[in-house]
């Protein structure tokens, strides 16, 4: 009787409603969230607009509430630009009821992340560690941040965050990601078990694991991470679209537009999926296919900067001039392709005989050269890759390089980055696209070498400092030079370094050696 005349209280009543309002919110955002991760978007949308449509309707009261909203709001947001300005008012107003709302805050830095604003992701998450300075999930953003942003320091920080956190799932297979993509396949392995030990239920160590199982060859380990994955989310996508990422990290491009073309069969929906397999179509020459792609991964996401300067650079490459001569194709802007053909083509042409002979190899053709008088251009059409030298690109037998005025007189030499790049052409599809960054990295640089006394890197006085002061890395960690440079010198005495141990191969092993290096891949 007591317990009844004290919920007849005015002042009571209200209290508990709002209660029970706040769990029953946060216990339908929770279910919808689940609907989710197994991939049931339909599902997970109507209960996610159920919640909306309350929250829109009656009003929140508490933090909780707001947050919950935020969330709905989330799921609601593929293709619909105004849900996701709506999730980060309501994770505001959650943040405002309460400060001490730390989820809502890490929130809204995930959300800013999602959506490609890394300076406001940035001061999201560093709110909330100046309350809270060892919060792992927080440290985990600001790592994710740091990535985005291609700074060396994530790796520092996501270590900082599983000190904080030894057994957080999503930690580990941050970390286990970033070991992978400086193809340390061996302790990705490691930490990815430790991630689905930590909670099997979530998707991220499965991916990880059963990328690592693929690049490496190891089909019972793919087979083992597949069913994991196919038993939470039964049409796994989001596995195959992290297979695909993987793949592009070690430039087995083909293959990454595969397990893409895989993903969004079974989502048609996903901008991710769509996304990784347009920017990968286009990597392999495939226009019209691409452009297509990013445009509707581009309608899911408007949010997404990458695609719509990719979308703006194809819509500029349409006005550029195509000169075909013998194995290749120049592509440039009109009033640069006729003479930069007249000069690169005949240069192309000496360095693929030459190749030829040093390999025993014929690399596939036509091989198509992309020039972009503005570095900005060059910027996008290789958007999202790490580790990649700032003069030009190769994808295979798509190449991609500013023109010789898109730069100050005397900064770069166009004929030893085109030679560079060419290398890589030999080099990538000699190995199946298997060859080690640093090898293919290497290789090219000693190969500008033999081609003119004045090209490629050689010894200089900074090198020789940071070998005295033990600041090169061992060969074993030569891609880390390349993938998380220390200081900002590294990447540079890195190509010099791979240059090095390519030569005292051929020196000690003989001229047999590097071609059959490649072929063992």
């Amino acid at each position: 009787m007591a317990l009844l005349h004290a919920l007849a209280s005015p002042s009571v009543v209200p209290a508990q409603s709002a209660a029970l309002t706040a769990n029953r919110f946060a216990a339908d955002i929770g279910a919808a969230e689940a609907v989710a991760a197994r991939g049931e978007r339909q599902e997970a949308m109507l209960r996610a607009r159920r919640i909306t449509v309350s929250y829109e309707q009656q009003g929140a009261r508490s933090s909780s509430e707001h947050a919950s909203a935020g969330r709905a709001y989330v799921l609601l947001g593929n293709g619909n630009a105004g849900a996701v300005r709506s999730a980060l008012a309501a994770f505001d107003r959650a943040v405002a009821a309460d400060s001490n709302n730390l989820d809502a805050q890490r929130r809204i830095g995930a959300l800013f992340l999602e959506k490609y604003n890394a300076p406001e992701a940035r001061a999201s998450y560093e709110l909330v560690l100046k309350r809270a300075p060892a919060d792992p999930e927080a440290l985990l953003g600001l790592a994710r941040v740091e990535e985005f942003e291609g700074k060396g320091s994530a790796m520092v920080t996501a270590r900082k965050a599983l000190e904080a956190s030894p057994t957080h799932p999503d930690i580990l297979a941050y970390i286990a990601r970033l070991h992978l993509d400086a193809e340390a396949f061996d302790s990705a392995t490691v930490l990815a078990e430790r991630a689905v030990r930590a909670d099997s239920t979530r998707l991220g160590g499965w991916s990880i694991l059963g990328a690592s199982a693929w690049l490496a060859g190891d089909s019972t380990g793919y087979r083992r991470a597949l069913r994991a994955a196919t038993a939470l989310q039964p049409q796994p996508a989001q596995f195959f679209t992290a297979l695909a990422e993987s793949a592009v990290r070690q430039r087995r491009y083909a293959e990454a537009v595969r397990l893409a073309t895989d993903a969004v069969r079974l989502d048609s929906l996903s901008a991710h999926a769509l996304g990784v397999l347009g920017t990968n179509q286009l990597r392999l020459g495939e226009m019209n296919s691409g452009r297509a792609s990013v445009e509707r991964a581009f309608a899911l996401d408007p949010f997404n900067l990458w695609h719509k300067n990719t979308l703006d650079l194809l819509d500029k490459m349409q006005t550029f001039r195509t000169v075909k001569q013998g194995r290749f194709e120049v592509v440039a802007p009109v009033d640069d392709a006729e003479l930069l053909s007249l000069y690169v083509i005949p240069l192309l042409e000496r360095a693929y005989d030459s190749l030829s002979v040093r390999y025993g190899y014929r690399a596939p053709t036509p091989v198509r050269l992309e020039f972009f008088r503005q570095h900005a251009d060059f910027s996008v059409r290789t958007v999202g890759l790490l580790g990649l030298g700032a003069l030009g690109v190769s994808f295979g037998s798509l190449l991609a390089m500013d023109t010789p005025n898109a730069r100050e007189k005397g900064a770069f030499n166009w004929g030893s980055t085109a030679w560079h790049e060419l290398t890589h052409a030999f080099t990538l599809s000699a190995s199946a696209h298997r060859v080690p960054r640093w090898l293919s990295e290497g290789l090219s640089v000693l190969e500008e070498r033999r081609a003119n006394t004045g090209w490629g890197a050689r010894t200089t006085l900074p090198w020789m400092l940071a070998y005295r002061a033990g600041r090169i890395r061992n060969v074993s960690q030569m891609n880390d030079g390349f993938m998380r440079p220390r200081y900002p010198e590294e990447t540079s005495f890195s190509y010099y370094q791979a240059s090095l141990f390519c030569e005292w191969v051929e020196l000690t092993k003989g001229p047999r050696a590097l071609p059959a290096l490649l072929t063992a891949y």
